[in-house]
Order: structure tokens, then sequence, then C-alpha cells
């Protein structure tokens, strides 16, 4: 029973993805890993489009689908080694172990794509949701995993474009400056 109190601590109740915490934990151990063997690990930021809008046009309760669903592609586009995280409101981050950039860039879009494919079942029909994703690669210029995150974060910014809907374009990496 312990062990699954503890488990249970690690996860979001929503949407069964690690919380900030567990993200945290795991993401510092792997950092450490990568250092010391000196092999890539990069990172992913997802953040859902429009998701105020989307509360606010469609409710609270279909948004909350929205994060499951987004989660549950998610699950099913990464790999079993990779780590999940819902890092706030609509905002989700991977950590990917022994990844290039160019790794990452093709786990985003087939992740990008996953969410694509998804739909929503509201009482105003299926619903569609998209993702902008940043990328971003461990780099010797970065102290710790909440740098590389930054990195990942600002091009994840970089791909949103105000008052667009609709698919958004390929994942966006980090650039090297921010590395």
């Amino acid at each position: 029973m312990q062990d699954e109190i503890e488990a249970q601590a690690r996860r979001d109740a929503l949407t069964d993805a690690y919380n900030r915490r567990a993200f945290t934990e795991f993401g510092d151990m792997e950092w450490s890993r990568s250092v010391r063997h000196d092999y890539p690990l990069s990172v992913l930021s997802v953040d859902i489009d429009h998701f105020k809008n989307f509360n606010d046009q469609y409710g609270h309760q279909t948004g909350d689908l929205a994060l499951v669903q987004v989660s549950k592609a998610a699950h099913a586009a990464l790999r079993s080694d990779d780590i999940w995280c819902r890092y706030g409101g609509e905002e989700f981050v991977a950590l990917l172990p022994n990844t290039t950039l160019d790794q990452a860039m093709a786990i985003a879009e087939r992740l990008r794509l996953a969410v694509a494919n998804t739909t929503i079942a509201s009482l105003r029909g299926l619903l569609g949701v998209s993702v902008s994703i940043g990328v971003a690669e461990r780099s010797a210029n970065q102290s710790n995993l909440s740098e590389a995150l930054a990195a990942s974060d600002t091009a994840s910014t970089r791909q949103k474009r105000p008052g667009e809907a609709g698919p958004l374009p390929m994942p966006v990496r980090a650039s090297r400056d921010a590395m």
C-alpha cells in the first residue's frame, strides 16, 4: 500500500502523467547520468494551443478531456524510457534520455501528429486540439535541467502564432544561442 501511495504522489491525477516533482527527481538523475557518461539528453516543452479559449468556449470539463487526450497521445507517441510530465495547467514536458536533437525533433513531430489526430467528444460534436512543441538538447554551457527546459520553452513560444488556429508547423529547435 505504501508503494501505491508513493506512486500516486508522483502522478497527475487527471492525466496520469508524472507530476512536476517526479519530473524534477527523474530529470536531475538523467541529467547527471548524461553529463557523467557524455550521452545526449533532450527535452520537449509542449503547450496546448489556445487552451484558455478552448476552456472558455467548451467548458472546463471538455478542457479536462483535452488534457487527458493529449496525455494519451503522448504516451502512445513517446518511447518507454521517455518521461512525460504535466508541468503546469496545459503545459507538458518530456525528457528524452540518450536522444540527440535530431532524434528529438522526429519524436516531437510524431507527438504533434498524434495529438493532431486526436478528437475530443463534446456536446458540440468532435473537437480537435493542437500543440506547440519546443525541442532542446543538453549542451555544455547548460549547468542543469532547468536551463535546457528554458531553451525548449523559448522554442515552443517562438512556434506560437497569435490568433492562428489549426495545425501548427513542425516543432521548433532551441536556437544554438539559447543552448
